[in-house]
């Protein structure tokens, strides 16, 4: 289960990958955000994500949770797919249960979605990363003969 949840979740950004190279860009940094109406320590976070989300190197996902509806009151943007997909990291990281407010990034770190400076150094680390892996890559291409051309975006 643990394999198969993680290569659900890198299958996912490799077709972003693949689809944002297309388009002649650097793939965003996929920064999730599981949350709920319930959690009293999560209207900090959403307030966060809501500017992270203007961010044009950033793909953010709120996802709110349904866990918090036990308390009495039904969460009304919560769904069980939000839920399954929390659980499912939380045991492809090897992690003993879930919280509120949780980011993920990249599908590959947990961070408490209140420490928006720890939120900004994993997302700039995965940036360094993946920027990493594509020069690489050239490098590999452009060994084995092979051109290598980056188209810009625009402007």
């Amino acid at each position: 289960m643990k394999l198969t949840t993680r290569a659900f979740a890198l299958a996912g950004m490799s077709v972003l990958a693949t689809t944002t190279a297309q388009a002649g860009g650097v793939r965003p940094i996929v920064v999730e955000l599981f949350t709920s109406q319930g959690c009293n320590s999560c209207p900090q976070a959403d307030a966060y994500f809501a500017k992270l989300s203007q961010r044009s190197d950033v793909l953010a996902l709120s996802l709110p949770v349904t866990y918090w509806d036990m308390l009495g009151w039904k969460d009304t943007l919560a769904t069980d797919a939000n839920t399954r997909r929390q659980k499912a990291y939380a045991m492809a990281m090897s992690h003993g249960g879930v919280y509120t407010p949780q980011v993920i990034i990249d599908g590959m770190q947990d961070i408490v979605g209140s420490r928006t400076a720890n939120i900004e150094a994993a997302i700039d680390a995965r940036a360094r990363a993946i920027n990493a892996s594509i020069a690489a890559d050239d490098g590999r291409v452009a060994e084995a003969g092979a051109t290598v051309t980056r188209v810009s975006s625009g402007g």
